[in-house]
């Protein structure tokens, strides 16, 4: 498994987190800047039925800012992103890859008419993306997810 901020940071690879083909769209997010938010979307392969899960969660970074006075609306910025494969066989999932600490510079959005989900990344930020994880998830997707910008 790789993990993102483990390896070697490269500036401002990514600028947006964009899923097509969005069958379901389980947003937990409160309104206003700060507290707990998550995201779980999950997309098709319009070719092969395949199915992925991307997760966005920030309950980890909003926690720890609580708990010992950090700043809030940052935390309520910053993601741990999980992108899963859906065994239908099984529909079991399986971990490819994770970002941590993936900070989200906007806001969240999801197109119901196009099953288009979009998130603005930080472009300041320092982010390694597993180039060959990457490839396989889209790939996978048929080119339905889109990570750099």
């Amino acid at each position: 498994m790789f993990y993102a901020n483990s390896d070697i940071k490269v500036k401002n690879m990514t600028y947006q987190l964009k899923l097509q083909n969005v069958i379901q769209y389980i947003p937990d997010a409160g309104q206003g800047n700060t507290g707990y938010k998550f995201y779980g979307i999950t997309a098709q392969n319009q070719d092969t039925g395949a199915e992925s899960n991307l997760h966005l969660n920030n309950a980890r970074y909003v926690r720890h800012a609580v708990n010992y006075g950090g700043d809030e609306v940052e935390a309520s910025r910053t993601f741990d992103c999980k992108f899963y494969n859906i065994n239908k066989d099984t529909d079991r999932s399986k971990e490819i890859f994770h970002i941590e600490g993936l900070k989200l510079d906007g806001v969240v959005q999801y197109d119901s008419e196009s099953h288009t989900f979009t998130a603005p990344v930080d472009e300041n930020q320092q982010v390694a993306m597993p180039a060959c994880y990457v490839n396989q998830f889209n790939a996978i997707m048929n080119d339905d997810l889109s990570l750099l910008g």
